[in-house]
């Protein structure tokens, strides 16, 4: 037999040499700027190494284990170097918000938690409009709306003050849905995936009479197609015992049934002085093979509407552990009282709710298996909640 082995040494010794010139060429040439020893990342070829970056004429010209030289020099030891922060939780889908995002590095705003419906009018009045990358999940919400008073929302956060003061009205959130309607739902998700929706996005906090057949049956909607939900669980007083633990029950137990992967949107404030429990109990079902993970905001301040079912019930204050001082109304900073509260809710508008401890925040984004995402407000006239920006 013909013995090759001397052939595929030299061939190695060939193809070593070849390597090592081109690494001596890279390292020899100059870049506009060499960015030194950072941990690149890059979540397309997985790469997640101490490396060395040259840019020239505003692209990354090389990736290398050796040092680069640059007409400027970015010590990035101990930092992070990538191409690019994905934002999966971000609200404010209009320009000024999105360049305040790409000053951080944000080069993909998502709006996945409540979503949008319908899905491909959405996208396309995107397209042109939006200075970084852009996507969002087929709203439960938006389909709620659709059914139950024939209107199409599209994405609720930008939508026209008027449409949102009409919607706030509107009895979608309040009335419980039929068979017939619970199935009219699962055909507008469907259509929504298949018009290019990341996933189903799912505000059951702010749909209170969303049943848990229901939402068990968007889920299936998610799991037949393989798509993941992002959901933002219901509130603490819709279950007996009071607890935020019975919530992400309800979504893990869906997740489980329909093999549909989860994600918990802004465990903080989901879970409050229970955020903890909540990590142990998505931390016990991964490790048990459940697709699902959490994510978290690095504010002890919320923001939502005031008009919100968030706030329908007469003892909000004694449910929700907080008082009408601890919300700021948006347009004037100032905070609110009960004659306040009563007035601005008729007009309806963004508040932001001071009522997260900052120790617990603090442990959450340290955590390194909790996502960081900015569940951003849109800027109006430079007017919102911080995490906007």
């Amino acid at each position: 037999m013909l013995d090759t082995a001397p052939r595929l040494r030299n061939a190695a010794i060939v193809l070593l040499t070849h390597v090592s010139a081109l690494l001596a060429l890279v390292s020899a040439q100059e870049y506009d700027v060499a960015i030194a020893g950072g941990r690149v990342m890059d979540p397309e070829s997985g790469l997640d190494a101490v490396r060395h970056v040259g840019i020239r004429d505003g692209k990354i010209a090389a990736i290398s284990e050796s040092p680069l030289k640059g007409k400027q020099t970015i010590n990035a030891t101990g930092l992070v170097v990538a191409p690019g922060f994905i934002d999966l939780h971000a609200h404010g889908m209009n320009a000024e918000s999105a360049v305040l995002q790409a000053g951080d590095g944000v080069t993909t705003a998502l709006e996945m938690e409540i979503g949008v419906y319908p899905v491909a009018p959405w996208y396309e009045k995107m397209k042109g409009n939006f200075p970084i990358n852009y996507g969002a999940t087929a709203s439960h919400l938006g389909a709620r709306v659709k059914i139950k008073e024939g209107i199409d929302l599209g994405h609720s956060a930008t939508a026209d003050p008027e449409l949102r003061a009409k919607i706030a009205q509107g009895g979608w959130a309040y009335a419980v849905a039929t068979d017939e309607e619970i199935g009219q739902m699962s055909g507008l998700l469907e259509k929504g995936l298949a018009e290019g929706a990341l996933g189903l996005g799912f505000g059951i906090g702010y749909t209170p009479k969303a049943s848990h057949r229901e939402v068990f049956r968007m889920f299936q909607v998610a799991g037949k197609a393989g798509a993941p939900c992002f959901v933002h669980s219901r509130s603490p007083k819709d279950f007996s015992d009071d607890e935020a633990t019975g919530a992400i029950q309800e979504i893990m137990a869906n997740a489980v049934s329909t093999g549909a992967p989860l994600h918990v949107v802004h465990i903080n404030s989901t879970g409050g002085p229970q955020a903890k429990v909540l990590l142990e109990m998505v931390r016990g079902a991964k490790a048990h093979g459940m697709d699902i993970t959490a994510e978290a905001y690095p504010y002890n301040a919320s923001s939502t509407l005031l008009q919100s079912a968030l706030f329908d019930a007469e003892d909000w204050e004694k449910e929700s552990g907080l008082k009408y001082s601890d919300i700021m109304w948006v347009k004037t900073g100032e905070r609110l009282t009960k004659e306040t509260f009563d007035k601005f809710r008729k007009i309806g508008g963004w508040v932001v709710v001071f009522g997260m401890q900052e120790e617990m925040i603090e442990w959450l984004v340290s955590q390194p298996d909790v996502i960081i995402a900015t569940d951003g407000i849109p800027f109006v006239d430079g007017k919102s909640h911080p995490r906007g920006a």
